[in-house]
C-alpha cells in the first residue's frame, strides 16, 4: 500500500487478505488436521497455518485503523488500553484463572464449567457456548486494563 493508492485497489487488497487469513484460519488446518492431527499447540503445520491467518487479521485490523482514522471503529480505545496494559492484564487474567478453574482441573467441575453449562442451557451449542464465555472473559480484562490505563497505574519491574 503506498499514499498513492486508489480506494478501490486498497479495498480489494483488504479483501483479499481477509479472505486469505480466514482460509488459513479453518479450512486448511482441518483439512490438513486428517494426516498431521493437532493435539497439542506445537509447531505442527496446522498450527502454523492457522497462526500466520490470526497474526494476518490482526495485521489487517490495526492497518484498517491506521489507514481510515476517520471511521469511528467501537472499542478502539478499549484495545488500546489492554495493549498498553497487556503485563498487567496477562498477570491478572492468570492469577484469576487460577480461581475460576481450580476446582475444575481435577473433577471437571468449576466456576468457568457452569458458566458455560448456563451458556448451553440456552439453547447455544457448547463449541459457541466456549466461544461466547471466552470473549466475556476477554472484555472484563480489556476493561481491567482500559481502568489501568484511566489511572495511570503501571507494573514496575
Amino acid at each position: 500500500m503506498s499514499q498513492t493508492s486508489t480506494r478501490r485497489s486498497r479495498i480489494a487488497f483488504y479483501a483479499t487478505l481477509l479472505l486469505a487469513s480466514l482460509l488459513l484460519i479453518y479450512p486448511l488446518p482441518s483439512l490438513l488436521t486428517v494426516y498431521l492431527p493437532i493435539s497439542k499447540p506445537l509447531w505442527t503445520p496446522p498450527f502454523v497455518i492457522q497462526t500466520v491467518g490470526i497474526t494476518l487479521i490482526s495485521w489487517l485490523l490495526a492497518s484498517l485503523i491506521d489507514v481510515y482514522p476517520s471511521i469511528p471503529i467501537p472499542g478502539v480505545r478499549l484495545l488500546e488500553a489492554m495493549g498498553r496494559r497487556s503485563l498487567e492484564v496477562y498477570l491478572a487474567a492468570e492469577i484469576l484463572q487460577e480461581f475460576v478453574m481450580y476446582p475444575g482441573k481435577r473433577r471437571g467441575g468449576g466456576l468457568w464449567e457452569s458458566v458455560v453449562q448456563k451458556v448451553c442451557w440456552l439453547g447455544v451449542k457448547r463449541t459457541w457456548g466456549c466461544l461466547l464465555v471466552s470473549l466475556g472473559w476477554g472484555m472484563i480484562f480489556a476493561g481491567f486494563g482500559w481502568v489501568l490505563d484511566v489511572m495511570k497505574w503501571k507494573i514496575r519491574l
